[in-house]
């Protein structure tokens, strides 16, 4: 059985670059759902409002963001009005963060444009599902306003039919990890949903181009928005319970904090670096189910930190 894991405290950011910081307001957008009104008690989650709370500091007083708005288990609708209200607010030469901690769904596709019939979707407080269309029309309008725009998902992406968050024999190494993942029977008018995360269709959205997940080309010499998600393609994403963090966010935030994820010891942490990085401690963790991270975008290289 593997130990659970010792703390370790946060150092300062391997880089921090003044021409880059005072290029444009830093704008962030955080995002963290514990509480699914009228979802079964198994169905809700535990640490992903502290996740945002942990990222937002992270933003604030790493990378110098002066704008960063916090929602807590939000609506739908309120986290649509949130994106669309910050795209209003970029402007070129802005460097934009948007973060998602919650469940993730897969709902039939309405409009016939997903060849496995299912199309992806956030999913508000109010169990209101925010499909892959809409978010990517959301996001090609920041991205129309300034190039520099990050997303990180933390949620699943899964299709597999595990019944219960909690996997495992209490005290036993799967204990210590919660699954964010529902059942969809809980959901009302959700129908056949299966959790999931939202990252492909944003991409194609914003700019007609995409890549299966890992190392996406990269291109340095000019803007672009690059997707980093915490599960790939029918994973599940896990809550940590020793941390009281999500396991992804977990390794996201000890990967800029500590300067771990500058694997080639340049001083910069790209997305590609973090998306290794997260992928070899989610690897060494313990999980009931792998949990592979996924980066999508125009620049897996840039960098991470400082953003962009």
């Amino acid at each position: 059985m593997r130990a659970i894991w010792s703390p370790s405290k946060l150092a300062l950011p391997v880089l921090l670059c003044a021409c880059i910081l005072e290029a444009g307001e830093g704008r962030g957008l955080v995002i963290g759902t514990n509480t699914y009104r009228g979802a079964s008690e198994r169905d809700q989650l535990h640490f992903c409002e502290k996740d945002a709370d942990d990222v937002a500091e992270y933003l604030r007083a790493k990378q110098g963001f002066q704008d960063v708005t916090v929602l807590k288990s939000p609506a739908g609708g309120e986290i649509e009005k949130a994106l669309v209200a910050l795209a209003e607010r970029a402007a070129t030469g802005d460097r934009v963060f948007v973060y998602y901690s919650g469940h993730g769904v897969q709902v039939k596709d309405a409009s016939g444009d997903e060849g496995d019939k299912l199309d992806e979707a956030l999913l508000g407080s109010d169990l209101k599902p925010i499909i892959d269309d809409r978010l990517g029309q959301l996001v090609a309008a920041i991205v129309a306003r300034t190039p520099d725009v990050a997303v990180v998902f933390d949620c699943c992406f899964s299709g597999t039919a595990m019944k219960a968050f909690g996997t495992g024999t209490p005290g036993t190494e799967a204990s210590y990890f919660r699954a964010k993942y529902t059942r969809t029977e809980d959901f009302g008018d959700l129908g056949e949903a299966e959790v999931n995360t939202v990252v492909r269709r944003v991409n194609e959205s914003a700019s007609g181009t995409g890549s299966s997940g890992g190392q996406a080309p990269v291109d340095g010499s000019q803007g672009g928005y690059v997707f980093l998600a915490a599960a790939s393609e029918y994973e599940v994403a896990f809550e940590y319970e020793a941390r009281r963090q999500s396991a992804f966010t977990h390794y996201f935030l000890q990967g800029l904090g500590d300067g771990k994820a500058d694997l080639n010891g340049d001083g910069v942490v790209t997305f590609e670096e973090m998306r290794q990085y997260t992928q070899a401690g989610l690897a060494q963790a313990g999980l009931p189910q792998p949990q592979h991270p996924t980066l999508e975008g125009q620049r897996s290289g840039a960098s991470l930190q400082p953003l962009f």
